[in-house]
């Protein structure tokens, strides 16, 4: 038999090892850029990699070409936008301390189509609890900052994410991930992880991600009570439920002893959105976010067609020169639909919306053809895409968003081979 034959004969648990070792080498070089041992120009090498591997491992899967299209499309727009820039080597790296460029992007989208391969159950549920082991250590390494046991430098932990924003965002997939096991598994592990996640989920302070979570969690409960009889399912969500509660109750402890002011922020968000809803908006709304797209939005009409360069947000602003009332430097839009329309085009924006409502939509046909457990990706997934309304794409995060989208879909073509 020869190499390639014994390839093609086990491309699928290639697949999976890709995908399980891209899951270890991000957190693990996640740890080295918190403690410094690289920076972000050496972290973004690891997509270099992933672009080079992905591409190899690509060539012995079989891919239909109908469902290639929109993956094509969004990497023709890239490659547009990137050579109408005039800054090639920023949109190929991506701006400083952030490296979100065209390999980036690029290597997210290979992650996604060789995620999509995977159709072993098993394979699925091992990649789903790598997730939430590493979701154990990021989740421990935030508490011990939020007891100030380690010193950070920001108002809200940020575990090795190096934001509290991104970390939030990391433990709303992380939570949802959890209780949709929990809830369609017979695996009691998951009873023990979910305070856990809570607990990490709360510390976040991200209002984004909190806003996120309870539109999922009021989704999921609606879906619940009219569509299943099944008493078992209703018992675990109470069961889930309860957890909720310690959780936060769990967390009023954690926060009381470190002085945390979580719950003010809460209302002074939740003051916001009744003065938005009431026509009266403040430029400082949302940390200065209607600030930022009221900026944003006005430069629309001049980069809509093919943008201002991928990841070039900051030179969308005045060409550089834009400050917030804060003055504080703005490089990306803290809205990634408008980041995308401002610096991809807005060619590039429709593909990619259209590319999720395909996902999505694969994903939702085959919950409802009883494969329940599909909530362990559709949740976090669609969690993930609400927030990225209030929040940024960042490389120690999109790349799991990507591969749960992946899976979700593996799972339906699951469904067809049954």
């Amino acid at each position: 038999m020869t190499l390639i034959k014994k390839i093609k004969n086990n491309i699928e648990f290639i697949n999976f090892m890709y995908i399980f070792g891209a899951i270890y080498t991000i957190f693990i070089a996640s740890i080295f850029l918190t403690f410094d041992f690289i920076n972000m120009l050496t972290y973004s090498y690891i997509f270099i990699a992933f672009l080079i591997v992905g591409i190899l491992i690509t060539f012995f899967n079989k891919f239909q070409l109908k469902k290639m299209i929109l993956i094509i499309l969004m990497t023709l727009f890239l490659l547009i936008s990137t050579i109408f820039s005039g800054d090639i080597k920023t949109c190929i790296w991506g701006f400083s301390y952030r490296h979100e460029g065209l390999i980036a992007l690029l290597s997210y989208l290979l992650l996604f189509l060789i995620a999509s391969k995977i159709s072993n159950k098993k394979y699925k549920m091992i990649l789903l609890n790598e997730i939430l082991l590493l979701g154990v250590v990021n989740v421990g390494y935030a508490i011990l900052q939020n007891f100030e046991i380690i010193i950070y430098n920001h108002q809200y932990p940020t575990s090795f994410f190096g934001n509290s924003n991104s970390y939030g965002a990391m433990c709303l997939m992380y939570l949802l991930i959890n209780i949709s096991l929990f809830l369609f598994t017979k695996n009691k592990l998951y009873i023990l992880y979910l305070p856990i996640f809570t607990v990490g989920f709360l510390i976040s302070g991200s209002m984004g991600c909190y806003l996120s979570f309870a539109i999922i969690i009021f989704i999921l409960g609606i879906y619940m009570l009219l569509k299943h009889k099944n008493i078992e399912v209703k018992k675990a969500l109470k069961k889930t439920l309860v957890l909720l509660i310690i959780g936060i109750i769990g967390y009023f402890g954690i926060a009381g002893i470190s002085n945390k002011s979580i719950h003010r922020e809460v209302i002074a968000t939740i003051n916001e959105l009744k003065s938005v809803a009431s026509g009266k908006i403040d430029s400082s709304f949302g940390t200065n976010r209607i600030e930022i797209w009221s900026a944003a939005i006005k430069e629309v009409p001049k980069y809509m067609w093919h943008g201002v360069g991928i990841d070039r947000f900051y030179y969308a602003l005045d060409n550089g020169n834009f400050r917030t009332s804060l003055n504080e430097k703005v490089d990306k839009a803290h809205n990634e639909y408008l980041q995308i329309l401002i610096t991809e085009g807005i060619f590039k924006l429709i593909t990619y919306l259209s590319f999720l409502f395909v996902n999505i939509k694969q994903g939702i046909k085959h919950i409802k053809d009883g494969n329940y457990w599909t909530f362990a990706f559709l949740l976090p997934v669609l969690a993930y895409i609400i927030q990225a309304f209030f929040n940024i794409s960042v490389t120690r995060v999109a790349p799991i968003y990507f591969i749960l989208m992946g899976l979700m879909v593996a799972l339906n073509k699951e469904k067809k081979k049954a």
